[in-house]
């Protein structure tokens, strides 16, 4: 046979209450304490709830994590920095290093070739260093006929030979667009004694 009884509401005397909420706050604490913040980072974790305003910190070392409804907020225990300190007094000065090897190179001079004056789309122009000199750099120059003209360098490099030593210089040009009108494309290496 079913039963029922109408309960009557039973309130809590405020000693109960106050003991309660006392023995949680205990337990919470306690273990905020021994876990809070991360132990290698030093970073405090908190879940803010956005729609009643709470906040409650979390142990993400033991794998808490924030819910749907919580946005998560992370702090660590460090201050603002100071202020810049004062400069330095200005340190002794050093010995006097031994010198330095001469930077001069005797011997240095220009050689170049330059291609036909003429309409043709395409010019290759190289230069080569006297024997027993080395090319320590190059490049190019382009002569036109016309302003408009057009001119593509495609190639700008040392000419070497087995071992990698530059003995010269090439470059390779071209019209982007053909114009007909005539130009030229000089090739230069700058040489110095090998040894």
């Amino acid at each position: 046979m079913f039963h029922s009884r109408l309960l009557r509401p039973r309130r809590l005397s405020r000693t109960t209450v106050i003991v309660s909420t006392a023995v949680l706050a205990l337990a919470v604490g306690g273990t905020a304490y021994a876990t809070i913040p991360n132990s290698s980072t030093g970073v405090i974790t908190g879940c803010y709830q956005t729609l009643l305003g709470n906040l409650r910190v979390i142990d993400t070392q033991a794998g808490q994590q924030c819910n749907l409804f919580e946005k998560r907020l992370d702090w660590n225990q460090a201050g603002v920095p100071g202020p810049k300190g004062d400069t330095g007094d200005t340190g002794p000065a050093g010995a006097q290093g031994p010198a330095g090897p001469s930077g001069s190179i005797t011997g240095i001079h220009e050689v170049f070739a330059t291609s036909a004056f003429d309409s043709s789309n395409n010019k290759l122009t190289k230069i080569m260093c006297p024997t027993g000199e080395l090319a320590t750099g190059g490049g190019y120059r382009i002569q036109r006929s016309a302003t408009d003209q057009r001119v593509v360098v495609e190639d700008n490099r040392a000419i070497t030979i087995p071992g990698g030593k530059p003995i010269g210089w090439g470059a390779f040009a071209l019209e982007f667009v053909p114009s007909g009108d005539p130009w030229e494309l000089e090739a230069f290496a700058i040489c110095a004694p090998a040894s």
